[in-house]
């Protein structure tokens, strides 16, 4: 089972039930409840359009975590791969860009 939903999945979804409830709309003759459904729908679907997807390299993160516990456990300092750097300034810009935005 997966941890995570799929955005495009959700979305897909979403769309499906504003059809459906606007087929009901126009069967029923205009009736309000089925607008107000379709109108949050978008609303949704409108603050899925801001969210941002971001992938992550789980072989390098692995292979940086074991790294790290091999360096510890033997007491030296850890050198790092390209990979692994770029997969830490990555993580170091996501947590700046996490605190600016919690903060104003």
């Amino acid at each position: 089972m997966e941890q995570y939903i799929s955005k495009s999945a959700l979305v897909a979804e979403i769309e499906r039930r504003v059809e459906l409830n606007d087929t009901c709309q126009k069967i029923s003759g205009g009736n309000e409840f089925y607008r107000g459904a379709i109108d949050e729908a978008k609303e949704i679907l409108s603050f899925l359009d801001t969210l941002e997807v971001k992938r992550v390299d789980f072989d390098t993160l692995g292979t940086l975590a074991s790294h790290l516990i091999a360096c510890d456990a033997h007491g030296v300092s850890p050198k790092y791969s390209e990979k692994e750097l770029d997969l830490l300034d990555k993580i170091e810009n996501d947590k700046e860009e996490k605190g600016k935005k919690n903060n104003g």
